[in-house]
């Protein structure tokens, strides 16, 4: 959060996951206040806000930002699809695995092959 507003690609991912996931923050909305560009006008970013208005980021409040924040938002998304994440995980256990086992066998033809000669 610190790096927003200086670095286009941290702002463009926190924008995209706050509105993505309906959330401000990490705990709540009030995590930007302590961030410099915020903390002197009592703003948050536009992303935060509930309905797309001109001034619904100054002085926030829950009925205007959302209130909950992204950590908690992002953690009842990975519990609702841990079976998907599991599964990529292991999808790519199994090709580092299977590459491994390939290696040693190509490993073993080579040595085998000095051998003979």
């Amino acid at each position: 959060m610190n790096k927003y507003g200086k670095d286009p690609a941290v702002t463009e991912a926190l924008d995209e996951l706050q509105r993505d996931f309906n959330c401000c923050g990490a705990i709540n909305y009030t995590d930007w206040a302590n961030i410099e560009q915020f903390q002197a006008n009592d703003t948050v970013p536009r992303s935060c806000c509930r309905v797309n208005t001109t001034t619904c980021n100054v002085h926030p409040s829950p009925a205007t930002v959302y209130a909950k924040g992204c950590v908690q938002s992002i953690e009842g998304w990975m519990k609702k699809n841990i079976l998907v994440v599991a599964a990529v995980a292991l999808g790519i256990a199994f090709f580092e695995i299977l590459g491994i086992i390939f290696a040693c066998c190509l490993m073993r033809g080579i040595r085998s092959g000095y051998e003979v000669m």
